[in-house]
């Protein structure tokens, strides 16, 4: 029985840039681009937490930046976008490779061609590994899912405020306007 070898994030670190994709548990998975609605959902959610982010003085916005969140096997993946509060952010040097660490906030914008398990195994990934608060974003179904550890998941519509919790606090964005 053949075995295949298991990829690290040094691997992949060397790979062209237009390899578009995540390493899961030393796996890799190709992705499409994402389309246009998705990068809009994108750029409405992280000018939102940059702005906030700079004016609150509290940490770094990033967008598809690459994270190891596991090793041994490695697990790399690139949140749409993330928050890292400020006594978390990578030294400059680790700012040009995939920082070691979980962000503080991972916000995943379902693509059509993501399964839900699929959705659900980064999420659990995410807080299973550091990261204190997800949001799931779909555009198709103009929700957002909240997630913590060791509490239900909160689903969101239009209409609703998404809010920051203990992790952004006094952030706040009202659901529509992610959608706008």
């Amino acid at each position: 029985m053949a075995t295949t070898a298991l990829l690290t994030a040094e691997d992949i670190a060397v790979f062209p840039e237009d390899m578009y994709g995540e390493l899961i548990r030393g796996e890799w998975r190709e992705m499409n681009p994402p389309g246009y609605r998705h990068g809009k959902v994108q750029l409405r959610i992280g000018s939102s937490l940059l702005a906030w982010a700079t004016a609150h003085g509290l940490g770094d916005v990033t967008v598809e930046s690459g994270y190891v969140l596991e090793r041994g096997p490695d697990t790399v993946v690139g949140p749409d976008v993330a928050f890292v509060r400020t006594e978390r952010v990578p030294s400059p040097e680790q700012e040009a490779r995939f920082v070691p660490a979980a962000p503080d906030l991972a916000v995943e914008v379902v693509s059509p061609s993501q399964s839900q398990r699929h959705v659900e195994e980064k999420v659990g990934i995410y807080l299973d590994t550091g990261t204190r608060l997800v949001w799931v974003v779909d555009p198709q179904r103009r929700t957002v899912t909240v997630y913590t550890r060791d509490v239900e998941p909160r689903t969101l519509v239009v209409g609703d405020v998404l809010v920051g919790g203990d992790v952004l606090p006094g952030y706040s964005l009202p659901v529509s306007d992610i959608f706008a």
